[in-house]
């Protein structure tokens, strides 16, 4: 829902150039508060999912969960861009301009989704959960890094672009 809120903000800002009618206007008032709610939903979901995957007891996620949150694309990307600066955007903004600054706390908010789906896919796959050694001269599991490779790249262009 918030991606979706997001996306009607863009969508709206580009095609009326900030020059909303009074209808529009009006309705995208009241999406800026619902968005300001489900902002803070997300909040609390994420203090939780990180406080869950701590202290679960599942063996060595607390691991990766301490990784994750000391990442930058999980602090700056996910957490600044996809939630405090859209958050304080509609909290602080000006009634007279709320709505231009909601389309821009939008377009920042959409990279901050990116890396929120980044992290959901790279972020589970950073430790491999084998707790036991299998063969006795096996090394421990440890940190995998991972970029990705030029092929990924080009096909996800390819896609943006076609």
């Amino acid at each position: 829902m918030i991606t979706g809120a997001y996306l009607i903000f863009i969508m709206y800002g580009f095609k009326y150039k900030f020059n909303f009618p009074n209808d529009v206007k009006e309705m995208l008032e009241k999406l800026a508060n619902i968005l300001f709610i489900l902002l803070l939903i997300l909040v609390f979901f994420e203090i939780w999912r990180m406080l869950t995957a701590y202290y679960g007891g599942m063996p060595e996620r607390a691991d990766v969960v301490k990784h994750i949150v000391s990442s930058s694309s999980f602090l700056i990307g996910e957490i600044l861009l996809g939630i405090l600066i859209p958050l304080a955007i509609l909290r602080f903004s000006k009634k007279e301009t709320k709505l231009k600054n909601a389309v821009f706390g939008a377009l920042i908010g959409m990279v901050g989704i990116f890396f929120m789906r980044y992290n959901l896919v790279h972020d589970t796959q950073l430790f491999p959960m084998q707790t036991l050694k299998i063969r006795e001269y096996q090394l421990a599991p440890q940190f995998v890094e991972y970029f990705p490779s030029f092929a990924e790249i080009a096909i996800s262009l390819g896609g943006l672009l076609s």
